[in-house]
Formats: structure tokens, sequence, C-alpha cells
């Protein structure tokens, strides 16, 4: 039962990592784009939007750091099984 639990916890975290760095990568080409509409339609206010724009989008880095992570935790939620 608790290996149930902690094999859900794993999904709901690698779900959420997922659609993260699926947000900041929309978000990279749309700013690569400058296309304003589609990053407010993405839900960043316009103050974000210019940080962003400011910063040059999303670090590759911070994508990168959250998918070895999903892979980590995938990995470990094949071995709870």
């Amino acid at each position: 039962m608790a290996e149930d639990i902690g094999v859900g916890c794993f999904d709901e975290t690698i779900a959420r990592l997922q659609a993260a760095n699926k947000l900041m990568r929309s978000a990279n080409a749309a700013l690569a784009l400058d296309d304003l509409e589609v990053l407010s339609f993405l839900g960043f206010a316009a103050a974000h939007i210019c940080e962003l724009r400011e910063r040059g989008g999303f670090r590759s880095s911070s994508i990168g750091q959250n998918t070895r992570l999903i892979n980590r935790l995938l990995k470990e939620s094949t071995d709870a099984i």
C-alpha cells in the first residue's frame, strides 16, 4: 500500500515537471518569434513577459535539470514497483 502511494506521488511530480518543461519550451519558442499573444495565452503576465524578454527566456539548464529529475523519478518509480 505504501508503495502505491509513493508511485502516485512520483506520477504527480513527474506530470508537473513535464508540464513545466512544456510551458518553458513553449514560452521560449514564443519569445524567439516575439509573439506576445502566445505568451499571454500561456498565462504570463505583462511584467513576467518583460522579465523573460530581458533574460532571454527560460534557461536551457532549468529545462535540463527538470528532465534529469523526471528521468530519476521514473527510474525510482519503476524500482519501487
